[in-house]
C-alpha cells in the first residue's frame, strides 16, 4: 500500500506565491478558475519567459487567483500585447487598493 503523503503532485504550474515579488515575462495566460466543492474562483494561469526553480523543480507556468492579477492578465490589453510585441517584465506585490483592502497587483519591475 502506498501512503497518500509519499506521493508528488504532477501539475504544470506552481502558484505564483512561491516566487514571492520575483520579476517575470509573460508570454501568454489563460483563464484557469481554482473550484473547491460547489464554489468556483476565477483564476489564471501565466506561461513565462523564465523558469523558477521550485522545490528542486523548473517551472515556467505561474497560476493564481488573486483577483487584479487575474483581471489584468485576462484584459484585452494584455492578451493583445502578449500576442503582439510582447510584455516588459512584471512582478507581483502587495497594495492598497482605493476601497481599503489589501492584495496584490502587478506592476512593471
Amino acid at each position: 500500500m502506498t501512503k497518500l503523503s509519499d506521493t508528488e503532485s504532477s501539475g504544470d504550474s506552481v502558484s505564483l506565491a512561491k516566487i514571492g515579488t520575483e520579476a517575470f515575462t509573460p508570454i501568454a495566460a489563460v483563464q484557469s478558475d481554482y473550484t473547491e466543492g460547489d464554489a468556483v474562483t476565477a483564476g489564471v494561469k501565466i506561461t513565462t519567459k523564465e523558469s523558477f526553480e521550485i522545490d528542486g523543480v523548473e517551472y515556467n507556468k505561474l497560476h493564481t487567483t488573486r483577483k487584479a492579477v487575474v483581471t489584468k492578465m485576462l484584459s484585452e490589453a494584455v492578451q493583445a500585447a502578449m500576442a503582439g510585441e510582447g510584455l516588459d517584465p512584471v512582478k507581483c506585490v502587495p497594495a492598497t487598493f482605493a476601497n481599503g483592502k489589501s492584495g496584490f497587483k502587478l506592476e512593471d519591475a
